[in-house]
């Protein structure tokens, strides 16, 4: 039985390596994430360092931009490097050749093989970009108001108001690179009228292109350093005499959720979010003897 425990052991320690291994390390980084690479430093040693696509050192990789990696400087005993355009699941070769001060040197190597884990979430905010419980989700229309009268035929003009919703929609798992979210906005009230645009941050600039809210895809690029867009949603409303839920899905799959170097999301933590116009009482309109 001690045996058998001693082998269960081993194989959890295992398991537990080999999955720490594949999270943003080093040597399985996240595409578009920064580490840290050094080796020991000796007084009067001159350090070259390079990114190769062969062990042996003879092809470089393409640097900077879109480019396989950026080398925050390629001297000294340590440096950093972005990996920006890697392809996932490609080993790529680090190299460091060291020259002592009396002119031999010596290299060491290490493979790295970055990976896309880009995610993304989406949440219910309020206007202040704070995540918002369910009963906050739920929005009574304002007050109605009476902006016109007709005497010929004694009718009345309403102004029922409008409500505005935030959504967040964030990514992982792909460093300072940019990603183009893909995302449908479903509404339920055809009379009501609906404008959507989406930000960078929640009290930014939004566009000025509206968003299509008719359940078809959007597809919008979001610039590198940007970790969270938010959409923004406004109902200018009819009578509403039933819910009006408004439901932000993110979609996923090929060709629709990527990072900036065309990998597809490889999962969705919520895949949607509903904010709901609450409906108004059914009030009939006013009678008397006439």
């Amino acid at each position: 039985m001690k045996k058998l425990n001693y082998i269960l052991t081993v194989v959890a320690i295992i398991a537990t390596s080999l999955t720490s291994w594949s999270q943003n390390t080093g040597i399985a980084p996240d595409i578009g994430s920064l580490h840290n690479y050094e080796v020991e430093n000796h007084s009067g040693s001159n350090y070259a360092w390079s990114v190769t696509t062969d062990f042996q050192g003879l092809v470089p990789v393409t640097y900077g931009g879109s480019g396989v990696a950026t080398l925050s400087t390629t001297t000294g005993n340590s440096i950093d490097i972005t990996w920006n355009g890697a392809v996932s699941g490609t080993t790529y070769f680090v190299h460091v050749v060291e020259t002592g001060s009396n002119g031999c040197s010596n290299r060491k190597v290490l493979a790295v093989t970055p990976a896309s884990r880009f995610t993304m979430d989406i949440a219910s905010v309020n206007s202040t970009g704070t995540v918002i419980t369910t009963a906050d989700t739920l929005q009574c229309a304002p007050s109605v108001t009476v902006t016109g009268y007709n005497t010929s035929d004694r009718t009345f003009t309403y102004d029922y108001g409008s409500n505005t919703f935030y959504f967040k929609i964030s990514a992982a798992g792909i460093g300072s690179n940019g990603w183009s979210p893909q995302f449908k906005i479903d509404v339920t009230d055809s009379a009501a009228s609906y404008d959507a645009e989406w930000s960078t941050s929640i009290g930014g600039t939004y566009t000025n292109v509206d968003l299509a809210t008719n359940g078809s895809a959007n597809d919008i690029d979001v610039t590198g350093g940007n970790a969270n867009v938010f959409v923004k949603l406004v109902v200018s409303n009819k009578e509403g005499l039933a819910n009006n839920p408004i439901t932000v899905t993110l979609l996923d799959g090929a060709n629709e959720s990527e990072d900036a170097n065309g990998n597809d999301v490889t999962g969705i933590g919520a895949g949607s979010k509903v904010q709901s116009v609450k409906a108004r009482p059914s009030t009939s309109g006013i009678v008397t003897d006439l």
